[in-house]
């Protein structure tokens, strides 16, 4: 069961999603320590909704009415925000600049996780799927963790093979198409579901 869930839950991170594509546009300005401090945001986030969501799932609740609207409202407007950091990031201009800017602050990497209503929910359908009554609901959430963290290494080492090997004009394409990446999955989160 447990090489199941992890299967599954390492498919589940590496695909693409506002994290992974803010981890590509951030390692393709080549800029460590502020991906280091999104990076470790998305994660303590993600262990925060894991966390919670097996207490919850574990107390019998389910994330519906009123509360999953607001979450899937406000959440969406934090995708919004987040395309439009990734839409007028600035561009490596061969100086080293360690800075970051807001789409790289651990802050902004902790939010969203906990604020993607998708990220509950599928959080606690995979419990309720892979764990029920059988396993360790805590097992799975540290299982899943080490995924999402394991999953983040492709997109990083993708974004910094990009900055090696792109030219920075068409690194702001790749931040273009990054930005209607999120816009795509908000648009799926309201029209899709």
């Amino acid at each position: 069961m447990y090489l199941h869930f992890a299967l599954f839950a390492f498919i589940a991170s590496v695909t693409p999603g506002p994290a992974n594509i803010a981890l590509l546009t951030g390692a393709s300005r080549g800029q460590i320590r502020p991906l280091l401090r999104y990076a470790a945001g998305i994660l303590c986030g993600f262990a925060l909704v894991l966390g919670i969501a097996a207490i919850l799932f574990q107390a019998g609740v389910s994330m519906a009415g009123p509360a999953l609207l607001w979450l899937k409202i406000i959440g969406c407007l934090y995708f919004l925000w987040l395309a439009w950091q990734i839409l007028n990031a600035p561009l490596p201009d061969g100086a080293a600049n360690d800075h970051g800017n807001a789409a790289q602050r651990f802050a902004t990497g902790l939010m969203v996780h906990p604020l993607s209503y998708k990220a509950w929910l599928f959080v606690l359908l995979s419990y309720g799927t892979f764990v029920g009554n059988s396993g360790n609901i805590y097992l799975c959430s540290l299982i899943f963790l080490l995924a999402a963290l394991i999953s983040m290494i492709p997109w990083a080492v993708a974004g910094y093979l990009l900055k090696c090997y792109t030219p920075p004009a068409t690194l702001k394409w790749i931040n273009v198409l990054s930005a209607l990446s999120i816009l795509a999955l908000v648009a799926w989160i309201w029209i899709g579901s």
